[in-house]
């Protein structure tokens, strides 16, 4: 009999893009060897999905569930009625206290080094205007970047990088290509943009591309593999790289750990590894070796999340 036998480990992220679909892939490598089963569902980047995804998976009677949640609020009420169940849950997004707090075992983070970024460009552009490109407000993840961009640029720049605007891209290139025609209408001068995720970073460079703004500079987190070569070409001139598969691993590992070893929580979130330098495409090769960006032979069974 292995580990796991006859039981279900379950993922649910915030939405079904790419960087979603490779993070189910390292959910299920993380069961690799073991009797675990596994369900994935997604949300659709709605708030009343996630809850009822957390009814559903509580009605099929899962044994742990690994969650990117969309938002904090409706995490928190599905987290507390897993919890209620007896199912542990394992955020994949926590930065500190928070409304899932007393209803998940376990958190993951992967905000690592986002100073770096600000440090980076004082150290690679001239002084300038700075736009930024968040994900989903309300999240948790895009409030906490935002701040510690502020502070790091305040730190390694003093007011020479000025952050001038913001509007969300909610994961998602075409949200994202809108979000900066309209900074750049209202910031014509900027020359440096920061989004926060890449699947936002390649719908930026289409626009800037088509537009012919050659002159600014762009700077992401994580990576997929349609990203490489949008980061070979400059189109993307930097990332924060870490795997979108190892961070669903990461998760999975958590939970199996609080199943496995005495149910012992780790709240205070274990950090998804993240590339110790700003990743230009002097080093995406090296780096997409040594993190693997996704594992292809469970990505047929991401492919039939509902």
């Amino acid at each position: 009999m292995s580990v796991g036998d006859g039981k279900i480990i379950a993922s649910m992220t915030n939405g079904f893009n790419i960087y979603t679909r490779y993070l189910s892939s390292g959910v299920q490598k993380a069961l690799e060897g073991t009797g675990y089963g596994y369900v994935g569902r997604q949300s659709g980047f709605d708030q009343n999905r996630e809850l009822a995804n957390f009814e559903e998976l509580i009605e099929l009677g899962v044994d742990g569930i690994v969650i990117m949640p969309h938002q904090l609020e409706s995490g928190a009420k599905g987290a507390k009625l897993a919890a209620e169940a007896g199912i542990p849950v394992v955020s994949l997004l926590r930065f500190g206290p928070g409304p899932m707090d007393d209803y998940i075992v376990g958190s993951v983070r992967q905000d690592a080094r986002v100073a770096d970024i600000a440090e980076w460009v004082t150290k690679n552009t001239d002084p300038c205007e700075v736009l930024l490109v968040p994900s989903v407000l309300g999240q948790g993840f895009s409030e906490t970047y935002t701040k510690t961009l502020e502070e790091a640029f305040a730190k390694f720049g003093g007011d020479q990088w000025k952050i001038v605007g913001q509007a969300e891209g909610r994961y998602d290139r075409f949200k994202s290509r809108a979000a900066v025609d309209g900074l750049l209408r209202e910031h014509p001068n900027a020359k440096v943009i920061i989004d926060y995720a890449a699947e936002m970073a390649i719908g930026i460079a289409q626009y800037l591309k088509a537009t012919g703004r050659d002159d600014i500079v762009t700077i992401t987190s994580d990576c997929t593999e349609e990203m490489v070569p949008w980061v070979k070409n400059g189109g993307i001139t930097a990332t924060r790289y870490y795997s979108p598969a190892w961070h669903g691993l990461t998760g999975a590992q958590v939970l199996r750990n609080y199943l496995e070893n005495g149910q012992v929580k780790q709240l205070e979130a274990v950090e998804v590894p993240v590339a110790d330098v700003i990743v230009t495409k002097d080093n995406i090769d090296e780096w997409t070796t040594k993190q693997p960006i996704c594992y292809e032979e469970y990505f047929a069974n991401v492919v039939r999340i509902p």
